[in-house]
């Protein structure tokens, strides 16, 4: 059976959300310092990438620890992945990249690369063979170039499954950290070559550390380590992650992902602090602050809707960028280019979070109702300490 749904990493989902957003809708300069430093700091919104990764490498560890006696172990896995995640992405590439040219009567799209890196879930290789970013040209303008991470996990999804059913799940632990440690080293060597940071940034095996991290705290879980003895080490390891990462951003002036720092050690340290912030959720008792934070019904409604919000708000992100919701019109309107931002960002967010709603509702959920076809039946069961996990089919979010 299917390991029921962790509340408060929904709050974590919404957190990682939120903070993808902040760094495409709420990034600008300004003449005074105090809020140049709050534009600076916005930038770091990327790293709610990597939130994702350790949120989906933990919970898609324990479905598959939980469920690998199943007789339908990878039928079931797959159809599962496939209905929650295969629809909105090919639903948008067949919008955007065939009817739209038909029903517009438009020529070819511009020069770029070809769309086909787009349907293999293969955007994030594109720069490590040309260097360059990857955003397939269309005739409607529309951003792909934030597919690549759905390229990392869908390339973790497959392969993934196939390791936990192979390995004794004692040893899973064990190989996490071995893994990890080499997307380190691959690191290390691609920027003394002198790799593009774009690759380093995109590249499945560069990045994998972070799903690694999730994936390492399910397995010790599910092998009897009780994650809230884990607690005080959690706290030490998330608050030294946090101030190294921060001092190197503070020492660098980057707050961006392409600096040497980020690209060697840093990305495992996100790596390391986001695994923390994950076992510091789960085992927060349910009076707590910060429990009742992540349980909160604005984290858990963005969380919800994370996978939707990802996909629609940066695929839309040129619309925003263009005409009367520019932050230059904006700004020339309010008068105040501060608060031409925040208007920027309030009316994309907002019109991000409505498509991603009738995304959900009218859509995506008719394709979730057939995961009842492809249900569990593994008897395998949960340590008591934790409590279940997520089923992908009731809330968008899973």
């Amino acid at each position: 059976m299917v390991p029921e749904r962790l509340k408060p990493l929904d709050g974590l989902r919404g957190i990682a959300i939120l903070l993808v957003m902040l760094v495409h809708f709420g990034h600008g300069t300004h003449h005074n310092p105090l809020v140049h430093l709050l534009f600076k700091a916005a930038y770091a919104g990327w790293v709610g990438v990597d939130l994702f990764f350790v949120l989906s490498g933990f919970l898609i560890t324990r479905i598959l620890l939980a469920t690998r006696t199943s007789p339908f172990f990878f039928r079931d896995f797959y159809m599962r992945r496939v209905l929650r995640i295969f629809p909105l992405t090919y639903g948008v590439l067949t919008v955007v990249l065939l009817l739209a040219p038909l029903v517009m009567r438009a020529g070819a799209p511009p020069a770029g690369p070809s769309p086909a890196w787009l349907w293999l879930y293969a955007s994030n290789i594109y720069p490590l063979v040309t260097g360059d970013w990857f955003n397939a040209p269309n005739v409607l303008g529309l951003n792909f170039g934030h597919f690549w991470s759905l390229g990392v996990e869908e390339q973790f999804y497959l392969l993934w499954p196939l390791i936990v059913w192979r390995i004794d799940p004692r040893n899973l632990p064990r190989l996490c950290g071995v893994l990890a440690f080499s997307c380190i080293c691959l690191r290390l060597v691609f920027v003394a070559e002198g790799v593009s940071p774009n690759a380093i940034y995109t590249f499945t095996l560069c990045r994998m550390d972070a799903l690694l991290a999730g994936a390492w705290i399910a397995g010790f879980a599910a092998t009897g380590g009780r994650l809230a003895r884990g607690v005080p080490l959690a706290r030490l390891l998330a608050v030294v992650c946090l101030a190294v990462l921060i001092g190197s951003m503070i020492a660098t002036g980057n707050t961006f992902w392409p600096g040497r720092f980020m690209q060697t050690a840093g990305y495992s340290l996100l790596a390391i602090l986001f695994g923390a912030v994950v076992v510091l959720a789960i085992a927060a008792p349910e009076s707590s602050l910060g429990r009742r934070l992540l349980e909160s019904r604005i984290l858990t409604f963005f969380g919800t809707y994370s996978y939707g919000l990802y996909v629609l708000h940066a695929l839309l992100w040129p619309l925003f960028d263009r005409g009367a919701l520019s932050v230059e019109s904006l700004s020339a309107r309010l008068h105040s280019y501060l608060l031409g931002v925040v208007a920027h960002a309030s009316v994309a967010a907002a019109a991000s979070i409505a498509a991603a709603i009738l995304s959900w509702h009218l859509y995506e959920s008719r394709f979730l109702k057939l995961k009842r076809y492809f249900n569990y039946s593994g008897d395998e069961r949960l340590p008591p300490e934790i409590p279940p996990l997520a089923t992908a089919s009731r809330r968008p979010g899973g």
